[in-house]
C-alpha cells in the first residue's frame, strides 16, 4: 500500500490562545495520520508560547517564533510558513477556525483521486458572533480552505507582501499554475466572524449580504461546536447529518472567482469603506451595485 503524503497545515496566530488550543484540537482530531502543524508566532507572544508548551515534545507540532518586525505582513509570514513546512502537500489551518475531522482526509483524496495537484471548498459554514446567527456561505473557491501540493509552486508563486487579500491573490495564481479540484463539502469548515478577524465589517457585511442564513435549531448546534461542547469527533458527526445537510440550499447566490484587477478593486473599494455613503441607502444595495458592477448580471441570487 502506497503511503499518503506528508501535509503540512500551516497556522499564523498572535495573541488568540483560546482560538488556537482549539485550532490545534481539530488538528489532532483529524482522521489523515501523516501530518504536522507548523505555527507562527512573534517570540514575545507569551500567550502563544504557553499553549505551544503543551506540545513540547510532539514531533507533530513544528513552532516558528520570529522576532518583532512591523515590516512582515501577512503574506510575507505564510511565504515563512511555506519555506520552512516539510510537507509534499501544505494547507493553510487558520487559528480562528474550526475543522472537521476529515478535513485533511478528503482534501487529499479529492486531488488525488482525480489527478489533481490542489484541493479547495467551495462553501463554508460561518458562525457571525455580533449575531449569534450561523450561515451557508455563497459559492467561490474559499482561499482559506487550500490544499496545494507545495513542488507546483515553483519559485514565482509567493504570497503578495500585504496585511490582507493576500491569499485571494495566492489563490488565483495557484489556479493558472496547478490543476485544482473543489470540493463541495461546506461541513468540513466552520469560519467564526468575530472582532478579532483581519477584516473589517465591511468586508464581513458583503460575505453575510451573500449567505443563506441558517435556521435557529442549526445555530444552536454550530454555535455549540464551537463553543466545546461535543468533542472533534462528535462534532463532526452532527455535521454529517441530514438535519445540517439536508438545510443547505448550496445555489442559494452563485458567484464565480474575481480577478485579479477585480480583488485590487473590491481591495480600495474597501479601505474606502462600503458604508461611506448615505446610510439610507443600506449596505445591501451599496454592496449588491459593487457585484452587479463588477460580476455582471448574470450572477443573480438562485432561490
Amino acid at each position: 500500500m502506497t503511503s499518503l503524503p506528508l501535509v503540512s497545515c500551516l497556522c499564523l496566530t498572535r495573541n488568540k490562545p483560546r482560538h488556537l488550543a482549539r485550532a490545534i484540537a481539530c488538528f489532532f482530531g483529524q482522521t489523515y495520520a501523516n501530518r504536522e502543524l507548523v505555527v507562527v508566532h512573534r517570540s514575545d507572544d507569551t500567550a502563544t508560547e504557553a499553549v505551544l508548551e503543551r506540545y513540547r515534545d510532539n514531533r507533530e507540532i513544528l513552532p516558528i517564533a520570529l522576532e518583532k518586525d512591523p515590516t512582515r505582513t501577512l503574506g510575507h509570514l505564510r511565504n515563512i510558513s511555506i519555506e520552512r513546512c516539510s510537507g509534499e502537500y501544505f494547507c493553510q489551518w487558520d487559528d480562528d477556525d474550526w475543522y472537521h475531522e476529515d478535513r485533511l482526509r478528503l482534501q487529499v483524496s479529492g486531488a488525488l483521486d482525480n489527478y489533481q495537484d490542489a484541493s479547495v471548498l467551495t462553501h463554508l459554514l460561518f458562525f457571525d458572533t455580533a449575531s449569534r446567527t450561523a450561515y451557508l456561505s455563497n459559492m467561490r473557491l474559499w482561499e482559506g480552505t487550500l490544499l496545494c501540493r507545495k513542488a507546483v509552486l515553483g519559485t514565482s508563486v509567493r504570497y503578495r507582501s500585504l496585511p490582507r487579500m493576500e491569499d485571494s491573490f495566492f489563490m488565483n495564481a495557484v489556479i493558472e499554475q496547478a490543476r485544482v479540484y473543489p470540493l463541495v463539502t461546506p461541513q468540513l469548515y466552520i469560519y467564526e466572524i468575530h472582532k478579532s478577524n483581519t477584516w473589517n465589517s465591511d468586508h464581513f457585511n458583503f460575505m453575510l449580504a451573500r449567505a443563506q442564513p441558517l435556521s435557529p435549531a442549526v445555530t444552536s448546534q454550530v454555535r455549540g461546536i464551537l463553543e466545546g461542547e461535543h468533542s472533534i469527533h462528535d462534532a463532526s458527526q452532527l455535521l454529517n447529518s441530514e438535519a445540517i445537510l439536508g438545510s443547505l440550499k448550496y445555489l442559494h447566490f452563485n458567484n464565480l472567482t474575481l480577478s485579479d484587477s477585480q480583488l485590487e478593486s473590491y481591495r480600495l473599494q474597501t479601505q474606502r469603506g462600503f458604508a461611506s455613503g448615505p446610510p439610507e441607502r443600506g449596505i445591501r444595495q451599496r454592496l449588491k451595485a459593487w457585484v452587479d458592477r463588477h460580476q455582471g448580471p448574470h450572477l443573480k441570487n438562485v432561490r
